[in-house]
């Protein structure tokens, strides 16, 4: 199910709010926020019995490699929980995988495709992404629930780990 999209060329200070959002529970518990002309962010969102927050960033570093960086929260949703830090973990993102994600984000292709999502039985607690790509090329806003294919599908696979 496909939530929202957009695809603009506007500056990286313009950030869709699920980004803002996405950045500020990195800032909460004091955890790096990674920059690069090219980066992906992606926020996903669940809630039932516990919620879960996570931030995941992926950028080509100042060596030319691609990174991603996770982290989250957990916290109240039906039972009453304290807030609490899912630990970031950076991973180098394999050079096959690099090297798709660079052909993706150089293409026109991406930012004027309409994204579709599948929906794989979405149940209660079923989570909601939103992810934000800003490159020299242009940027791309995507929120869905289920899987997301076509060429943006493909890019939150990479930086999701469901590649």
């Amino acid at each position: 199910m496909i939530i929202a999209a957009s695809a603009s060329a506007a500056p990286a200070e313009q950030l869709a709010d699920a980004t803002q959002q996405s950045l500020a529970l990195r800032q909460k518990y004091d955890v790096r926020v990674p920059h690069s002309d090219r980066i992906i962010y992606v926020r996903g969102f669940a809630v039932h019995h516990l919620s879960y927050e996570y931030s995941t960033i992926a950028w080509r570093d100042d060596t030319g490699h691609w990174q991603i960086s996770t982290m989250g929260e957990q916290g109240p949703g039906l039972l009453n929980v304290p807030f609490e830090l899912i630990a970031e973990e950076t991973t180098p993102v394999p050079s096959t995988d690099a090297a798709k994600l660079d052909q993706l984000l150089d293409g026109k292709a991406l930012y004027a495709e309409k994204p579709r999502a599948k929906d794989r039985n979405l149940g209660v607690g079923a989570s909601e992404h939103t992810m934000e790509i800003v490159t020299p090329r242009g940027r791309k806003v995507v929120t869905w629930m289920g899987r997301l294919v076509g060429r943006a599908g493909q890019i939150a696979d990479i930086v999701l780990g469901h590649g």
